[in-house]
């Protein structure tokens, strides 16, 4: 009975112990900052999020960090079965003006990867 008690009392420590040591560790990693031109053109690839809607795009980049999209009427769609949540794809954006206050960065063209 005492051998119960102590492997639930030791699974309840490191379940407790466990998540605080991986959150410090994610703390000291470091930074990636990349200098962005205004106007300038770039292409990301990911995977389609569930958070994806009509004229908005989630999209989940490989490292586990998520972006969001508007989808205009001008947006240019080269998919071959439309926007499905899992399916990867590329995604070509015009990085917004340092003055832009507009929280979403609108797609170009959306196409598969």
């Amino acid at each position: 009975m005492k051998r119960i008690i102590s492997a639930i009392a030791m699974l309840c420590v490191s379940l407790v112990v466990l998540p605080a040591v991986r959150a410090e560790e994610q703390a000291q990693a470091p930074v990636r900052v990349t200098p962005r031109q205004p106007g300038a053109v770039h292409t990301v690839y990911g995977v389609v999020g569930d958070g994806t809607a009509m004229h908005s795009l989630s999209l989940v980049m490989p490292d586990g960090e998520m972006l969001w999209f508007g989808i205009g009427d001008d947006t240019v769609k080269d998919l071959k079965d439309g926007l499905l949540v899992g399916k990867k794809v590329a995604v070509t954006y015009r990085e917004p003006a340092k003055d832009d206050d507009s929280a979403c960065i609108m797609a170009i063209r959306i196409a598969d990867a």
